[in-house]
């Protein structure tokens, strides 16, 4: 119908496919942008950046996002 295509509910409800939901890693790349400084590359921290525009990750992605967690996490033991 067309007040489903316009976003419009005769019940006034948000439509659920249009969450205001951040997914979790556009926190933890937050976090880690945070946590990083200083230890980032360019690299890392455009991919950070980039990540934040995707609604979900590949598993390439959610793996170097997991290495960078890692390597944060390793400096701040270390450091």
């Amino acid at each position: 119908t067309w007040p489903a295509v316009l976003g419009l509910h005769d019940n006034h409800e948000p439509d659920p496919a249009q969450t205001t939901e951040k997914p979790a890693h556009h926190a933890d790349a937050m976090d880690l942008l945070r946590a990083g400084k200083g230890v980032l590359t360019n690299f890392e921290r455009n991919f950070l950046l980039g990540i934040l525009g995707h609604i979900e990750l590949s598993s390439k992605q959610a793996q170097i996002l997991e290495g960078i967690r890692c390597k944060i996490e390793a400096a701040t033991v270390a450091g």
